[in-house]
């Protein structure tokens, strides 16, 4: 079903929150028109001196839908909106459908001359929060514990915020403490076209990086991924695959 664009952004203008939906049909629209079907990534963590230490590669492919798994990489690459909205509902977000949030029934709208004002009601699971010297369309579970977090006039992707995996908490250079992660982008807008340049991932765990996810290569069409270089230690490899979704 095509989604009211034309409407809904005129309506912008005048009505404050998108609906949760609406953000993930935009995360789409902007997407390479080639889907992206894997990436290899290495894993470092951080060191005392303020430098890295790399701790392997992985190959991560499209990946099905776990309960609780973080739509890390749904976010970046699926250009299916309905795609998206899978993941991020796996992940423990509820996206209510465009037509439960109408305020004028779809078969009224051709005949308008103006969009309505508000065009949609209100989506109580979205907001709009201030982060990394910009605005952020957030969109949050009930209770607050999670939540993705969406750069206000680009779309593109910022950070995706949740209880830390359990398996973090295994790791040698953790410290205790409220096991509160967010899984924070940089650098999207030339990886989306294939450019890796300097995209990375931070996972970090009560405002500490705990892993550093970098991309090495992209998979996409005919274009397959060589074996990783190196094996990632089980914990680790285990978190990964929790937050890259």
């Amino acid at each position: 079903m095509k989604l009211l664009f034309p409407f809904f952004l005129t309506a912008l203008a005048h009505a404050y929150l998108p609906p949760a939906f609406f953000l993930y049909a935009r995360l789409g629209e902007q997407k390479t028109k080639n889907p992206i079907t894997g990436v290899t990534i290495t894993v470092a963590r951080p060191q005392a001196s303020g430098t890295e230490e790399i701790l392997g590669t992985t190959n991560v492919t499209t990946p099905e839908f776990v309960d609780g798994g973080w739509p890390g990489l749904s976010l970046i690459f699926h250009s299916d909106s309905g795609e998206v909205v899978r993941a991020v509902s796996a992940f423990g977000l509820q996206v209510a459908p465009e037509r439960d949030l109408l305020r004028v029934d779809r078969s009224r709208l051709a005949g308008l001359k103006e969009a309505p004002d508000p065009f949609y009601k209100s989506d109580s699971t979205m907001s709009l929060k201030r982060t990394r010297q910009t605005y952020a369309w957030v969109h949050s579970s009930t209770d607050g514990s999670r939540s993705v977090w969406v750069e206000k006039d680009s779309f593109l992707p910022l950070k995706v915020m949740a209880p830390c995996p359990p398996e973090a908490t295994n790791l040698a250079w953790v410290k205790a403490g409220d096991n509160k992660c967010e899984l924070e982008f940089r650098n999207l807008f030339a990886l989306r076209h294939g450019n890796l340049q300097s995209a990375r991932m931070t996972l970090w765990k009560d405002g500490a990086p705990l892993l550093f996810l970098t991309f090495d290569r992209l998979a996409s069409g005919k274009t397959k991924l060589l074996p990783p270089d190196g094996k990632l230690p089980p914990e680790v490899a285990s978190i990964v695959q929790t937050v890259l979704h």
